[in-house]
C-alpha cells in the first residue's frame, strides 16, 4: 500500500501540475486548483492511516520517533493547508517526495527475506540513496524554499502570526529530516558499495562460517 501511494501520489502532483503550471512558480500563495485539493486530501488521509498503524505497533521498528514528529508535523501542516486555502503549491512539493517510498520497501523487503547479500540489494540500496537525494534534497529544497521566498510578500499581511510559524516551522522540520535520512542514506550505501564486493561470494561465506560450528560438533 505504501508504494501503491507513492506512485499514486507523485501521478496525481505531475498532473496537477501539467493542468496548472503556474502552481511552482505564482507568487500568489493563496493559489489552488481541485487538483491539489484532491492531493491534499488523499496525502492527508494516508499519513493519519499510517500514524495510526504505528501506534497500533510501537516497538516492533525502528526510527519511531522521527516518524512520529514526521507524521504528526504532515497531518497538522495538511489539516491547514486545506483548512486555510494556502501552501498548496509547497504541498505539492512535499507530497511528491513520497515517490521514493518503492526503494524503502523493497529495501525492508529483502533485508527480511535474508538477501541483504544479494545485488538486487545493492542495487536497491543505490537506487533508493540516488532518489533521496535527486528528490528529497535536490529538489525539495530549492523548490521548497523559492516557493515560500516569493509567495511571502502574499501570504504575510493576510495570514496570522502563528499560522506563518508553522508554515516555516513545518518546511524545517520536513527538511531537517531528510537531510537526516539522506546522510544516514549516504553512509548506509557507502558501506554497502565498500563491503559488496561479490554479494554471492559474501553469502557463501556467511554460510560458511555458520555451518562450521556444526562441523566441529559433528567431528
Amino acid at each position: 500500500m505504501s508504494c501503491l501511494n507513492g506512485a499514486v501520489n507523485a501521478a496525481l502532483v505531475v498532473l496537477a501540475v501539467q493542468n496548472e503550471p503556474a502552481l511552482l512558480m505564482s507568487p500568489d500563495g493563496f493559489l489552488k486548483t481541485a487538483d491539489t485539493c484532491r492531493v491534499a486530501v488523499i496525502f492527508l488521509t494516508w499519513c493519519s492511516w499510517e500514524l495510526v498503524l504505528q501506534l497500533l505497533h510501537w516497538g516492533h521498528w525502528e526510527g519511531r520517533i522521527g516518524m512520529l514528529v514526521h507524521h504528526g508535523c504532515a497531518i497538522a501542516a495538511w489539516a491547514l493547508y486545506l483548512q486555510g486555502g494556502y501552501g498548496h503549491a509547497l504541498s505539492l512539493v512535499g507530497v511528491f517526495c513520497e515517490v521514493t517510498n518503492p526503494f524503502m520497501n523493497l529495501r525492508w523487503l529483502l533485508s527480511s527475506l535474508g538477501l541483504k547479500g544479494s545485488w538486487l540489494y545493492v542495487i536497491n540500496g543505490v537506487l533508493f540513496c540516488l532518489s533521496w537525494l535527486l528528490v528529497r534534497v535536490l529538489f525539495a529544497l530549492p523548490a521548497g524554499t523559492y516557493l515560500l521566498l516569493i509567495q511571502w510578500q502574499t501570504l504575510q499581511p493576510l495570514l496570522p502570526t502563528w499560522r506563518l510559524v508553522l508554515l516555516v516551522g513545518f518546511f524545517a522540520v520536513g527538511l531537517t529530516l531528510n537531510l537526516f535520512w539522506g546522510i544516514k542514506l549516504l553512509r548506509g550505501a557507502q558501506q554497502i558499495l565498500r563491503g559488496s564486493g561479490h554479494p554471492k561470494e559474501d553469502s557463501r561465506h556467511a554460510r560458511a562460517s555458520h555451518e562450521q560450528p556444526l562441523l566441529d560438533q559433528r567431528k
